[in-house]
């Protein structure tokens, strides 16, 4: 069960990178005189993020209050792992163009 709840709460992390990666594009889309502004879409895709975790946060305590710390810290670390892989795909691939 263990293993289970470690391995759902990394599914739960990376998914809740979802969000994140959706509103990044959504500001590529943005002109300039448009009422959602940059600012507006990221923080739309920073409380998307944030309703994803916190309620499979929640579902887990739900179902299974035991293995709830080993799913919080597997869901924030492959978060955190997500958005590091992805900023790091991104700069190497920025300067590769250059």
């Amino acid at each position: 069960m263990l293993l289970a709840s470690l391995a759902l709460g990394v599914v739960a992390g990376v998914l809740g990178f979802a969000p994140l990666l959706y509103s990044v594009s959504l500001t590529k889309h943005v002109t300039t005189t448009s009422n959602l502004s940059h600012a507006g879409a990221l923080l739309l895709g920073v409380g998307a993020s944030f309703a994803l975790t916190i309620g499979a946060m929640i579902a887990c305590i739900l179902i299974a209050r035991a293995y709830v710390l080993s799913f919080v810290l597997a869901e924030a670390l492959a978060l955190i792992a997500t958005a590091l892989v992805y900023g790091i795909y991104k700069q190497v691939r920025k300067n590769r163009e250059r």
